[in-house]
């Protein structure tokens, strides 16, 4: 059987964003050739000659390869479809053990080879971050690029020793056709409605002002009627500070704009103060489930409705915080958003988002913002059940392969089951929305069913009982009362998830 042919590519650059920074110079080590272009020096056209050679080769093998092919894309309109990343191969091997996935550490852990001369290294990347691009490159910054990529080759070898002992052929295979994908999806980015979304912003803001607003006046009532709280400190009218900053020329400029008030909602001190003022208590936290836990442990505090009227204040807070300015600064001059995709990092080998993560955006009033392009539509897509069926087909567990095969709805199944120990009666949970009274408490059975869903996708990667009580904390609060009582509820409903599944539990 013949070898692949393959060639090994590495790329200097002037930054690190393919949609504005330019290529430097390109390495190409072949197993029996080495070449290094300096761009500015041979021009575009001539560049761009060499690297659609490259389409010849069966693999052209780059770590981290995406960095490179989207630069190659963004500079010379090329879009590789034979790549082989170093970088992902390596994450497939070591899938869920830590291990840092860079070219060091990979030519050591699978080719034994140690770097060598450091500081030179480091002053020929201090040149190529200084370097006036369309001067001619050096000698040693060439000597530079081509001292990694000339061990791409060999490190390609020896990691496909590794894939094919854990027989992952196909997953490497896979994963590198991905590659031109993301790149298509990170460079073109997503349309925003940025003025819809500024009008959403003054909406949230307007509803945040309102519920600080009804803070402070159930403030002053409680100050009124409960002796720890008189003498004026808690009555004091809020106000707003405008900070202004001048300049050498006597003029000055708003920089921030400050509601102040007889107590900062925001400050987790100043709150715990207060509790501890009002009912004698000091809290450690007063996150939401420290505040939820709180008031079901106390439910005759006074406190109870500024509490609730808080924990909606936060909400908005947060979504102003999270998706206010900050968040619209990162759109380009076009109002697309771009992000940055990782393949394999995640233990899972989920495809993973980050700066800005786009794959938790809320749904509703958020996500509607994101639009298709002029000609473009959305199209929404998703896998149905896929964790399942992967599970089902690992273990063979009854439950799982007849909610595939029989249609069984597992979900409404276990949830039902989790639920009744939770609150101590039995009840029927299915996808609807309809609605579920169990004592002083109202609740969307579609609700229920969506958040358990979580506890039965965490059981397939070995989840015990406190990853149980911490997705399910909300509804064990609500009607149990102290750490131990609530470990104990969380514990009967774990064990009974664990044996509606039983080949799987076993199987893990």
């Amino acid at each position: 059987m013949n070898r692949p042919s393959v060639v090994a590519l590495d790329i200097e650059t002037t930054g690190l964003n393919p949609r504005t920074d330019k290529v430097i110079s390109i390495a190409i080590v072949t197993r029996d050739s080495e070449e290094v272009i300096d761009v500015a020096q041979i021009g575009k056209a001539e560049v761009r000659k060499k690297l659609s050679a490259l389409r010849e080769y069966d693999y052209i093998i780059a770590h981290n390869a995406k960095f490179d092919a989207a630069f190659i894309y963004t500079n010379f309109g090329i879009l590789y479809d034979n790549l082989f990343c170093t970088m992902l191969a390596s994450q497939i091997i070591k899938n869920g053990n830590p291990f840092g996935h860079n070219l060091l550490n990979c030519l050591q852990e699978y080719c034994s080879i140690e770097e060598t001369n450091k500081e030179h290294k480091k002053l020929m990347r201090y040149r190529y971050i200084h370097h006036k691009y369309g001067t001619p490159i050096t000698d040693s910054m060439k000597e530079y690029v081509l001292s990694d990529t000339k061990y791409l080759i060999p490190l390609y070898e020896e990691e496909m020793k590794q894939i094919s002992l854990l027989k992952m052929e196909k997953v490497i295979a896979l994963e590198n056709k991905l590659v031109p994908a993301i790149i298509k999806m990170e460079i073109h980015g997503c349309l925003v409605d940025r003025k819809g979304w500024y009008k959403m912003l003054g909406k949230w803001e307007g509803i945040r002002e309102g519920y600080l607003k009804t803070l402070d006046k159930e403030l002053v009532n409680l100050a009124s009627t409960i002796p720890a709280l008189a003498g004026g400190k808690y009555t004091r009218p809020r106000h707003t500070e405008v900070i202004f900053q001048g300049d050498l020329f006597g003029y000055s400029k708003r920089i921030k704009t400050e509601s102040k008030g007889s107590i900062n909602f925001s400050s987790s001190s100043q709150l715990i103060n207060l509790i501890k003022r009002v009912d004698g208590i000091e809290l450690e936290s007063v996150d939401e489930d420290s505040l939820q836990i709180y008031m079901n442990e106390n439910p005759d505090t006074s406190l109870k409705k500024l509490i609730n009227i808080l924990l909606k204040y936060r909400e908005y807070d947060k979504l102003l915080s999270t998706y206010g300015e900050k968040f619209l600064r990162k759109l380009d001059h076009n109002n697309y958003i771009h992000t940055n995709y990782s393949q394999c990092r995640t233990k899972t080998g989920r495809l993973a988002s980050s700066s800005p993560n786009l794959q938790n955006i809320p749904g509703g009033d958020i996500r509607k913002f994101f639009i298709a392009a002029p000609g473009h539509q959305f199209i929404t897509c998703d896998m149905d059940g896929a964790e399942i069926s992967i599970a089902a087909d690992f273990s063979g567990d009854p439950l799982l392969v007849s909610s595939i095969q029989d249609g069984i709805d597992m979900h409404s199944r276990l949830s039902s089951k989790s639920y009744s120990i939770i609150f101590g009666e039995d009840v029927t949970i299915n996808n609807t929305e309809e609605e579920l009274t169990v004592g002083k408490h109202t609740f969307k059975k579609v609700d229920l069913r969506k958040l358990h869903k979580n506890v039965t996708f965490a059981k397939f990667y070995k989840a015990g009982i406190e990853r149980v009580y911490k997705t399910l904390s909300k509804y064990i609060n609500l009607f149990h009362s102290g750490k131990k009582q609530r470990l104990s509820i969380a514990s009967k409903v774990s064990k009974t998830i664990d044996n509606e599944m039983p080949v799987l539990t076993k199987s893990l």
